[in-house]
């Protein structure tokens, strides 16, 4: 994506984070939910622009440990995922979603992934 610089986050991200949740989001989300973006068992992904050094695009996941069968498993959770309006139906919402996807499954050994779409959001949908 030409003029996009993807990167993990930094604590000075926060409150570009919580603001484009806010555009994106009908949730409000709480101080611990951005605190925990830190921890261990979560992947993030921000798409900023290079020349702004905008944030139009991000993707947040948790791994989810279970240990109460036979054997551990993880599955992932992606939390969040959006792109700034302006900045749609280019691919970069699919871009993300795929390499969260990825990192998910490749690199935290995630056997399951899920991801909850409200039900009139035609666009994640399709």
């Amino acid at each position: 994506f030409e003029g996009v610089v993807f990167r993990s986050i930094k604590r000075e991200d926060v409150k570009a984070i919580a603001e484009l949740h806010t555009v994106l989001f009908p949730v409000k989300y709480s101080e611990g939910f951005y605190e925990s973006l830190f921890e261990d068992n979560t992947v993030v992904i921000l798409a900023y622009t290079a020349a702004q050094n905008m944030l139009v695009g991000l993707s947040t996941a948790r791994i989810e440990e279970d240990s109460g069968s036979c054997y551990a498993r993880c599955d992932g959770y992606i939390a969040t995922l959006g792109v700034k309006p302006g900045h749609r139906r280019g691919g970069l919402g699919g871009f993300l979603l795929q390499r969260t996807i990825d990192l998910l499954r490749d690199e935290r050994n995630c056997l399951t992934i899920k991801l909850h779409v409200k039900a009139d959001n035609i666009a994640a949908i399709n």
